[in-house]
């Protein structure tokens, strides 16, 4: 029979950076060639607030606004370069990934 194709119609998703941290921080620039992305984000307690900035430090997206513990994904829909600014009161992790 041989190996299942993988379907065209669906995304194929690629992590480009990874962070975690307790508290408050900036991340280094990352760039993505593709028109949609998103921002896994996971809050093990305590505020967490996730904005996406374009490296001309204008707003682009707030992915994450939470008290609560838990887990989402926030998409975003533009091309470049681009940065988190991530504040915190507890424990999180974030990834970014790009859609190939």
């Amino acid at each position: 029979m041989g190996l299942p194709r993988r379907s065209p119609l669906l995304p194929d998703w690629t992590t480009l950076k990874e962070w975690s941290g307790n508290g408050p921080k900036e991340t280094e620039t990352f760039q993505t060639e593709t028109a949609e992305w998103r921002v896994n984000w996971s809050n093990a307690g305590g505020f967490l607030s996730v904005t996406v900035y374009d490296d001309g430090g204008k707003m682009v997206s707030l992915a994450a606004n939470t008290k609560d513990e838990g887990k989402d994904t926030s998409y975003v829909h533009k091309k470049g370069r681009f940065y988190l600014k991530i504040n915190a009161t507890g424990k999180w992790s974030i990834s970014v990934e790009e859609n190939r």
